[in-house]
């Protein structure tokens, strides 16, 4: 006869013994699994550190290449800028000396035809052909030599400005010769003071005198903005303000 009493206290030693190393065995799996999770963790975390510091050094690097280079940039362009403003400030200067020269010219005209005199040597007029006085003359040369300069820099430079500042050079440079080559067109008149040409051109003539200080204020806003002067001096109002405070 089977004791079965044996064998299910048999079983149940069995199944107690089964039972505890299932356990023991989930937990040393569960450990390994832990700590490769952790080891993972570790080295996920300290590749992610590395390749981070590789990529923010990267970064730097590349922001001060890009630091360098802008700033590079910006000295050239201001350089360029102050050139080619000292040009075109001088051909200003030129166009008012020559119109200098023209109020002189209608001021010598009226007071001979006032008192009926002769005109000045050399002063005689040829079916529409006269001379310039010397001065007139040289006025005139030292305008076109300042207008060439200036139209080969800017020639040579006009990448480093935007299409809007180089539309107003243009419209600077083109007026101003205007005002050069016409201006014997403009000075000549007959003993009655009238224009030998069409008036039109003298009307033009007078439209470029007003226009040209328009448009060289407009240039010389534009590269205070490109240099940064208008975002780092102080505007007048703003100085007189403060000079207001600390007198109160």
């Amino acid at each position: 006869m089977i004791q079965w009493d044996s064998v299910l206290s048999t079983l149940g030693s069995s199944a107690i013994i089964v039972g505890a190393l299932a356990w023991l065995s989930k937990g040393i799996i569960t450990s390994y699994i832990n700590r490769s999770l952790e080891k993972y963790k570790s080295d996920l975390t300290a590749r992610s550190e590395i390749e981070l510091e590789r990529l923010r050094s990267a970064l730097e690097v590349r922001a001060a290449k890009t630091t360098l280079e802008f700033t590079a940039l910006h000295t050239k362009r201001a350089e360029i800028i102050a050139d080619l403003y000292r040009k075109l400030f001088n051909v200003r200067a030129l166009l008012i000396r020559l119109h200098f020269q023209y109020e002189y010219r209608e001021i010598r005209e009226d007071v001979d035809r006032k008192f009926d005199r002769k005109r000045r040597e050399p002063r005689e007029l040829k079916a529409g052909i006269d001379t310039l006085l010397p001065e007139e003359e040289k006025r005139v040369a030292e305008l076109n030599e300042a207008l060439s300069e200036l139209y080969e820099f800017f020639s040579g430079h006009r990448l480093y400005f935007p299409s809007a500042v180089c539309k107003l050079i243009d419209d600077f440079i083109n007026l101003a010769s205007y005002q050069a080559v016409n201006y014997q067109n403009v000075a000549f008149k007959d003993e009655e003071g009238n224009l030998l040409v069409s008036p039109v051109v003298k009307d033009l003539w007078d439209a470029a005198a007003e226009k040209v200080p328009e448009l060289l204020a407009l240039v010389e806003s534009e590269f205070r903005t490109v240099l940064g002067v208008e975002s780092v001096l102080p505007s007048t109002a703003t100085e007189n303000q403060r000079e207001n405070e600390i007198a109160e």
